[in-house]
């Protein structure tokens, strides 16, 4: 009631009034001012952690695509020298085949040769002894008329087969000659 009496006290307890009520009001606003610019920081935070996250993942997104580009051409690598090592072992086991081939034919012709042996030293000595003695003119003696017709009869029974003989001989061992050729070429 005191308050009543005086108007400038009765303003100032009104302001007062006002200021108490005011204040807690101020006060939360005044709270609120930083907390406001706090969560504003922490926002800005939590935007730049998202975008620095969304940078990253872009990142590794594009890594795992380049592994996964990068994977696929090795793989296809590994498959192409998988496939050339095939190859090459199929064409070594196909010249191992044929060598095995030529040198199975080259010990045929050799046991071939040894095997015949003997006729080559009879060949080589009926035609040594040609050179050594020819068979005699025929004009001279009836006796040496009647020797060159018994070896032109001898030789005519026998060159058939000595020539059938020689012939077989000289086309194996070309052959072989041939097959030896063949055998070195495969094994370089």
């Amino acid at each position: 009631m005191i308050f009543a009496k005086q108007p400038f006290l009765k303003s100032l307890s009104l302001a007062l009034a006002a200021a108490a009520v005011a204040c807690p009001a101020a006060r939360a606003q005044e709270e609120k001012a930083p907390d406001i610019v706090t969560r504003q920081l922490e926002l800005k935070d939590v935007q730049d952690t998202i975008d620095a996250t969304r940078e990253r993942r872009r990142k590794l997104e594009s890594e795992v695509a380049d592994h996964t580009e990068s994977e696929k051409q090795l793989k296809s690598t590994l498959i192409e020298a998988t496939t050339k090592l095939q190859e090459t072992e199929e064409r070594a086991a196909a010249i191992e085949a044929r060598l095995d081939a030529l040198s199975e034919k080259e010990q045929k012709l050799t046991r071939s040769l040894d095997e015949r042996r003997a006729l080559i030293v009879e060949i080589l000595v009926v035609l040594q002894r040609m050179g050594r003695k020819p068979p005699p003119a025929l004009l001279a003696r009836p006796q040496d008329i009647l020797d060159a017709v018994r070896a032109s009869l001898a030789l005519g029974a026998v060159m058939p087969q000595m020539r059938a003989e020689t012939d077989a001989l000289m086309a194996d061992l070309a052959a072989l000659v041939t097959l030896r050729d063949g055998v070195r070429r495969e094994q370089a």
